[in-house]
C-alpha cells in the first residue's frame, strides 16, 4: 500500500541534496549516498549500469532510504534534527528513450545543475561509457522524526 507523504516532509525532502539508499546483498546491507528528486511522491535516482546497488535491487528490490537534516555548526540546538526513513520496493527504468526516464534525468539535471553540465549525458559516475539507469520508488512506510 502506498502512503502519501505529508507535504512537509515532501518540502522537506526536495531540499535536502543527497538520499542515503540501502539496498541487500549477499551478506550485508550497502549503503550509499545518492542525488535524487522526488516527483511528488515518487523517487527518482540515477544510477550506472555496474553499480553494486542496481546489482542488490536486481536481486531484492526493498530498500529502506534515509533523508536527513542537523546543524552542524550547533547539534545540540533545539529543533536542529530533522529526518525521515523510507521503506519501499524500488523499480529499474532502464529504457533511455522512454517518458519516464527522459523527465527523472530532466528533473535530476535541473535539480544538480553544475554536474549536469560537467557530465551531459547524466550518470551517476565518471564513466562515460555506462549506461544510466533510473531507479524508481514510492514509499511504503516511512517514519519520521523532529527536534
Amino acid at each position: 500500500m502506498q502512503r502519501i507523504l505529508p507535504r512537509k516532509w515532501s518540502e522537506f525532502i526536495s531540499k535536502q541534496p543527497v538520499l542515503r539508499i540501502a539496498t541487500f546483498g549477499d551478506r550485508y546491507p550497502h549503503v550509499t549516498p545518492v542525488w535524487f528528486v522526488l516527483d511528488e511522491n515518487t523517487f527518482y535516482v540515477v544510477v550506472d549500469d555496474y553499480t553494486k546497488k542496481l546489482k542488490n535491487i536486481r536481486k531484492n528490490n526493498h530498500i529502506s532510504a534515509l533523508v536527513d537534516y542537523y546543524d552542524p555548526s550547533n547539534w545540540q540546538k533545539v529543533k536542529g534534527y530533522k529526518g525521515i526513513m523510507l521503506r519501499a520496493k524500488a523499480d529499474i527504468v532502464d529504457d533511455p528513450q522512454s517518458k519516464e526516464h527522459k523527465k527523472a534525468r530532466k528533473m535530476l539535471q535541473e535539480k544538480y545543475i553544475a554536474y549536469a553540465k560537467k557530465y551531459r549525458r547524466w550518470m551517476e559516475g565518471k564513466d562515460p561509457k555506462g549506461k544510466p539507469i533510473i531507479i524508481k520508488f514510492t514509499s511504503s512506510s516511512f517514519s519520521s522524526w523532529e527536534y
